[in-house]
């Protein structure tokens, strides 16, 4: 069993290494196989480690990251690391008139119309970039941690392994953007990805659509009950998105 204070000490990688040398993972091991071995090192030491990261952000000089400023100011933070990202996709996504016309597929194309030609693509690509977003954003709070930037790991179909404020359960949760996220065909695989671990949880940054994920063994949480179990205040989040999604909006139009 690892100690909570000898993961919390090392960088990532050296983190990374250190739960693989305990997980017994071989090479015939599948990826569902890889992250259940992956995730049961990781539960040996969970309780004590999101201790020590509240520890760290309660000991903050100006107080803890959900105090209400501090969200704001921490949220905006990385809206503005991503909002170069976005811009970009939504360069990529304007298409170039003289092109569109030429080789025309729908009566958008044929009028030349650019900017109703490439809405819909935008706003696709746009949707599957913001999902880094709402991780890094849920990665502010002392109560989740993104695998990927705290261990170096890759967990097959997991965004975010938090402690429930509310029960302190560790849960692993696969995080889409809203409840209609999913197809179908996807929602297997999903199922299969959460239901290796303890406390799986399938979650969406916003209650938005009809439910396309069900369950009888996986709950599913959307909204502010998503970030209220990780201590981060939805309106403060929802109000930055939304203030986001319009400076976006102008981008685009402008293109």
């Amino acid at each position: 069993m690892l100690s909570a204070v000898e993961v919390f000490n090392l960088g990532p990688e050296e983190r990374k290494e250190l739960i693989y040398s305990r997980s017994n993972v071989v090479a015939e091991d599948d990826e569902i196989e890889v992250s259940r071995k992956l995730s049961g090192v990781i539960n040996s030491f969970a309780e004590g480690y999101f201790d020590l990261l509240n520890e760290s952000d309660q000991s903050q000089a100006n107080g803890s990251v959900l105090i209400n400023e501090n969200l704001s100011s921490a949220i905006s933070s990385e809206i503005a690391a991503f909002k170069p990202l976005a811009v970009e996709e939504l360069r990529r996504s304007t298409p170039n008139r003289e092109q569109i016309v030429a080789a025309a597929k729908n009566i958008y194309e044929l009028a030349g119309a650019v900017k109703l030609a490439g809405a819909n693509k935008a706003t696709r690509n746009l949707s599957t970039t913001m999902g880094l977003l709402w991780e890094r954003i849920a990665n502010i709070s002392p109560h989740a941690i993104n695998p990927e930037a705290e261990f170096n790991l890759k967990i097959k179909g997991v965004d975010l392994i938090s402690r429930n404020i509310h029960n302190r359960n560790i849960e692993y949760q696969q995080l889409k953007t809203k409840r209609d996220t999913l197809t179908g065909s996807q929602k297997g695989r999903s199922v299969s990805e959460l239901e290796i671990h303890d406390h799986p949880i399938f979650c969406t940054c916003f209650a938005l659509g009809p439910w396309t994920f069900n369950d009888p063994n996986i709950p599913r949480v959307s909204g502010t009950e998503f970030w209220s179990r990780i201590g981060i205040d939805y309106s403060i989040f929802e109000s930055l998105v939304k203030t986001l999604i319009l400076e976006l909006e102008d981008v685009f139009i402008s293109l």
